[in-house]
């Protein structure tokens, strides 16, 4: 299967073979003209098609569903501790794979439900990706000292398939 309307080995978007292939849901051509070319060559003989079921629609662009925060440190956090994973952020991206990419680049957050925030030394952010397990090697922007706590990136995150994506608070 091709974007466009001619056989084009750069523009291949799908190869299927053996009479077993199966269609990805959500395939769209990202031809400027939406066209996409199924090419078929049966070589073995005994078959003198094939079937598909094709169905035209507008892809939709990747949005944020939802954000859901999730408390997963304990009450008390020993003093003097470092990346201490306090809470969870999960972003619901939905909308059609392949289409579009949706950039995250600023989350803020405030403080309000901690008890003294003299306390907390630094916040920082982490972007796991899909990953649901806190790992502290992938810093989303700089540290922030007062609430309401500003992240900012740069390059952001750059997301290009609906899925469940992981930030993860961590306080110093």
């Amino acid at each position: 299967i091709y974007d466009g309307k001619e056989v084009d080995e750069s523009k291949l978007r799908v190869k299927l073979s053996g009479g077993t292939g199966v269609i990805p849901d959500g395939l769209y051509s990202s031809s400027p003209d939406g066209a996409l070319t199924f090419f078929f060559e049966c070589k073995t003989g005994g078959y003198s098609g094939w079937i598909a079921r094709i169905s035209s629609g507008q892809p939709e662009e990747l949005y944020i569903e939802n954000i859901t925060t999730r408390q997963v440190a304990s009450t008390q956090v020993v003093r003097g501790s470092s990346h201490v994973a306090m809470q969870q952020i999960e972003v619901e991206i939905k909308g059609d794979f392949n289409f579009s990419t949706l950039t995250i680049d600023e989350l803020n957050f405030n403080a309000s439900a901690t008890t003294n925030t003299e306390d907390i030394a630094e916040v920082k952010l982490f972007y796991t990706g899909t990953s649901t397990g806190f790992i502290d090697d992938n810093q989303f922007g700089t540290s922030a000292t007062t609430s309401p706590f500003v992240f900012t990136s740069t390059e952001g995150v750059n997301i290009e398939k609906p899925g469940k994506y992981y930030f993860w608070l961590a306080y110093d």
